[in-house]
This record gives structure tokens, C-alpha cells and sequence, in this order.
């Protein structure tokens, strides 16, 4: 082989990589996230037919908790049940309730202490400036979720697009204010059980 036909044969191949390369971006951009890492974006089935509905009038209680609410009272409109309201400082609106049309209350999947459920982020403890940019790059539409399947950044993505600038900074006043805690124990096996996450 030649040295021009070498350089050309590698130039070639350069070529097929970049074009696989944009071919696998443009595929995750349509399929999302879980196509490529699916450990890591994982969407759940949907709930059978028959599953089960909760008694609306079940009164639920958590760990270490005084409170005693109805499961009709626990829904996104009302804003987060407060099981533990000595364990945060007073909550702004925003994060209680929420604020405008699509803003829905940060403490519900953030929670009042801003420690977050396993499926979301937690906020306590992180910079103001950081988070009042975060807000801001969502409503610029430069933040985005590499997985439109996964409800709670899609979810996320609406707020964020609906907030507005005084609503970010109300409530990146109030989780920047929080020390962040360890919150989430992490075990290395080599096997762990099938689990869902549900409701």
C-alpha cells in the first residue's frame, strides 16, 4: 500500500466515524437517553389495567413523623405533605405550594428539606447563583432532558420553562440556606433485586 493510498484509506474511515457519530447522536436525540445507557435512564412499564387504586380515605403516616393525612390530601395540587416541619426552615409559597400556571411546588419532588426523592435532585446546600442559573437556562430552553420518556425531568423541564426568574430566586434563596445531608446509602454486590418504583 502506498503512502497516498494509506492517507487516503484512513482519511475514509475518519470520514465513516464522524458520520456513525452523528448518526448515533441524531438517534439518541429521537429515542432519548435509555436506548444508550439503560441502567442509568430507566423508564418504567406501565401499571397494569387492573392494578389496584388506593383507598383515598387510607390515613398514612411515615417514620418519626406526629402526622396522620388522608392519601386524598397527598397530591401534586396541594403542594408536598410537611411530615417533618422542625427538620427545614419556613417554606416560601413557591416551595410549599407552588407559584404561576405550571409551577408546581418544588418541595413536592425536591421535598421541604430539599434532599429530593431517589428519582430527583437534591437542591439542599447547593450554591444560590447555581441554581437561580439552572432555572434560568431551563426557561432559555439551554438546559434539556436526555431522556423526554422519564417523567420527572420532563417534568422538571416544564417548570422550569414556566418559572420565573422571581419564583427561581425565591426558592434558590431557600435550598442554598440548607446544608446538604447525607441522604441516599450506597452498597456496592454483585446482585441486587428487580425493583420499581411505583406511584
Amino acid at each position: 500500500m502506498t503512502r497516498h493510498t494509506a492517507r487516503l484509506t484512513s482519511t475514509l474511515a475518519a470520514a465513516l466515524l464522524a458520520v456513525a457519530g452523528v448518526a448515533s447522536a441524531q438517534a439518541q436525540a429521537t429515542d432519548g437517553a435509555n436506548n444508550v445507557m439503560p441502567w442509568a435512564y430507566v423508564l418504567n412499564d406501565p401499571l397494569p389495567d387492573d392494578t389496584a387504586t388506593p383507598d383515598p380515605n387510607e390515613v398514612v403516616t411515615v417514620l418519626n413523623s406526629p402526622l396522620r393525612i388522608p392519601r386524598s390530601e397527598i397530591n401534586i395540587n396541594n403542594g408536598p405533605p410537611d411530615w417533618h416541619p422542625d427538620g427545614h426552615p419556613p417554606m416560601p409559597s413557591v416551595v410549599a405550594t407552588g407559584g404561576g400556571d405550571g409551577v408546581v411546588a418544588c418541595g413536592y419532588c425536591h421535598l421541604p428539606n430539599g434532599q429530593g426523592k431517589p428519582e430527583n435532585a437534591s437542591v439542599a446546600g447547593q450554591p444560590y447563583e447555581y441554581i437561580v442559573q439552572q432555572m434560568t437556562d431551563w426557561r432559555n430552553g439551554l438546559r434539556k432532558t436526555g431522556e423526554p420518556r422519564m417523567g420527572p425531568p420532563s417534568f422538571m423541564e416544564r417548570i422550569g420553562l414556566a418559572a420565573t426568574d422571581t419564583e427561581a430566586r425565591v426558592a434558590a434563596e431557600y435550598f442554598a440556606s440548607m446544608p446538604f445531608r447525607q441522604w441516599i446509602r450506597v452498597v456496592e454486590t454483585d446482585e441486587v433485586p428487580r425493583t420499581r418504583f411505583a406511584g
